[in-house]
């Protein structure tokens, strides 16, 4: 948050209100231009929430609001009014009340050029100096820069509810490695302000895995196509209608809500094939509700490949436009952030949206909104920062922006991959309270739909797993937090589809809240063809996983163009059916020359055997 200009910049805390009825606090600075060219500050916004030794561990300060000025001559200043949702302030109790707790006392708001002058902002409200706090600040602070309010009267309870209503409770309890190894040598010590030198993390080069968590680990392998940890549902499917007449194509249920009553007749028209392939990869399209197959390209810098424009001069000209296989290269997502800048951050996912539009490209595999847990992760330069509010906030604005263009954007990867080499299938461990407060916190607001808000129509899990449960088998992070609590309605997708016999189980995953395997091979549809029609609940999470891979597809770029009278056909295109002719003309010819060769090698050598008689 540290940031440099060519200008000085002086910044004034005017005021902090916070509203109790609306839980919210509104903060307003003054930023003046004091001297050198015109230019843009930041004002950064941070709080300390009251910390009791022993207690629920907090940090010392934390960013909870941000903004840009806009272009300030030499000598002009502006008023920049943040407002802040103070659930940002309040910290998760894993151990107790399991749930989001504001606690009693005294809580600080400052502004400052980073987290480290916030702080020393703070310190200095508390009389504090370098020097009485054994150079703990690194430099003088400016109590004028930080505000007290002290709050008394909090209910326990009262960040208890979701924005959907729904209570928040815990769903990573055997995420945390203290499930496996609670009583034993192994037992994690967490670090704790109260006692930094009695908790400072020592050598785990000797820890071992436990018989639970090894025994945990394999029961996701199995060689049957029913695995144990998944228990099949009844055998009969005759309650599920398939291949129903033609009576709405997708277009016209675009802007339906998700729970519109015609969903289920247009899940009807669906086959079992079409229930196949949607939910392995959401792309191929299904003719039986008018839906065109579509295109998915990666990555978070931008479109990655794929036929795009290049030659922007010949937009208007009645000339032919080239193209490559190439596209805008946008800045890596660390330089996004750096910005801080929400407004051009969308601006950004505008663009992208319209080279979706122009290129074809319906699907991005991006944002990431990972965290910069070190800096030795492969990914770092596809993740925001190693802050999760300002990740929120960024993926939310570049995300605004693309989906209002038509794009599906798949947001990546969920959760707790924070690393590059051998993620595949690794086992990751942290407390609940680490998981919410730091790593999906860079989720949650791309993923929470706002009033007439643009949110993220895709998530993409992780390889990882969580403790021993595979993310994309995880029922407390799909089923109970992104669509529970923060009423999330997009797909959820699993990263590039593996074997579907290995620990990527489709049952589970459909079952868990999944609805697509990224970019999966045949072997996945072949997997489950011969069980899906014997397994009524199988039948039903897929034909939920279809639901929400057409939901989202009826509110892109894919139906543009598209009438509610449309059909979508198969087509072969001239090229195609020339390529099928040489293919057989090949063919023959190479059947026919390996004849002469075999003729070649054989007649001579029975002639020679008859001569020799």
């Amino acid at each position: 948050g540290y940031g440099l200009s060519y200008s000085t910049f002086s910044q004034t805390l005017d005021s902090v209100v916070w509203d109790t009825a609306t839980k919210t606090a509104t903060v307003k600075v003054t930023v003046k231009n004091e001297s050198g060219p015109a230019g843009k500050d930041v004002v950064e916004v941070y709080g300390q929430a009251p910390y009791t030794d022993g207690g629920l561990e907090k940090s010392s300060v934390q960013l909870i609001g941000f903004a840009k000025t806009d272009m300030l001559e030499e000598g002009k200043s502006e008023t920049v009014t943040i407002d802040i949702d103070m659930s940002e302030m309040a910290s998760y109790d894993y151990e107790n009340a399991k749930t989001y707790l504001l606690e009693n006392g005294d809580y600080y708001f400052a502004i400052g050029n980073g987290a480290h002058e916030a702080l020393n902002n703070i310190l200095a409200a508390k009389g504090k100096t370098p020097e009485n706090t054994n150079n703990v600040m690194d430099a003088v602070g400016n109590e004028a820069k930080a505000y007290k309010v002290t709050k008394s009267n909090f209910n326990k309870d009262e960040y208890k509810k979701s924005v959907t209503g729904k209570d928040i409770t815990n769903q990573f309890d055997a995420t945390d490695l203290n499930y496996y190894t609670k009583g034993t040598e192994n037992e994690v010590t967490y670090l704790s302000r109260s006692d930094w030198s009695g908790t400072w993390p020592k050598s785990m080069d000797n820890l071992t895995a436990s018989d639970k968590l090894v025994a945990d680990i394999n029961s996701y392998y199995s060689t049957s196509n029913n695995p144990a940890a998944y228990t099949k549902g009844d055998s009969d499917t005759s309650g599920f209608v398939s291949g129903a007449d033609f009576k709405y194509a997708l277009v016209s249920m675009m802007g339906a809500d998700y729970n519109d009553t015609k969903w289920e007749d247009v899940l009807n028209q669906l086959t079992v094939d079409d229930l196949l392939e949607l939910t392995r990869q959401g792309r191929p399209g299904a003719m039986t509700v008018a839906l065109p197959s579509t295109t998915a390209i990666d990555g978070p810098a931008g479109f990655g490949s794929g036929k795009y424009i290049t030659d922007y001069t010949q937009l208007n000209s009645s000339e032919k436009t080239t193209t490559s296989e190439s596209c805008i290269a946008w800045p890596a997502e660390v330089v996004v952030a750096d910005m801080w800048n929400v407004e051009l951050a969308e601006e950004m996912g505008k663009a992208v949206g319209e080279e979706g539009l122009w290129g074809g490209g319906v699907g991005w595999y991006g944002p990431a909104a990972n965290i910069h847990r070190t800096p030795y992760s492969g990914r770092n330069h596809e993740y925001y920062s190693e802050d999760g509010f300002l990740s929120g906030e960024t993926a939310e604005a570049v995300i605004h922006g693309a989906v209002g263009k038509g794009l599906i954007i798949y947001i990546k990867h969920c959760v707790l991959n924070d690393m590059e080499l051998h993620r595949e299938g690794l086992c990751t461990f942290a407390n609940e309270q680490a998981i919410r407060e730091i790593y999906l916190k860079a989720f949650q607001a791309p993923c929470t739909p706002g009033e007439n808000d643009a949110c993220a129509n895709c998530v993409m899990g992780a390889f990882n797993l969580f403790g021993a449960t595979w993310s994309g088998h995880h029922k407390g992070l799909w089923l109970e937090i992104l669509r529970g609590e923060w009423g999330y309605t997009g797909n959820i997708t699993t990263d590039f589809g593996q074997n579907p016999s290995g620990y990527m189980e489709p049952q589970l995953a459909y079952e868990a809240g999944t609805t697509m395997f990224c970019t999966s091979g045949s072997a996945f549809a072949e997997y489950l063809e011969p069980l899906i029609e014997n397994d009524a609940k199988l039948y039903g999470n897929m034909r939920e996983a279809a639901h929400r891979v057409l939901y989202n597809c009826a509110n892109s770029a894919a139906m543009n163009g598209l009438a509610p009278t449309d059909k979508v056909v198969t087509v072969r295109t001239w090229y195609q059916n020339a390529l099928l002719a040489l293919t057989i003309v090949t063919a023959v010819v190479f059947a026919g020359s390996a004849l002469m060769a075999l003729a070649q090698a054989y007649l001579p050598k029975k002639k020679d055997e008859k001569e020799a008689e």
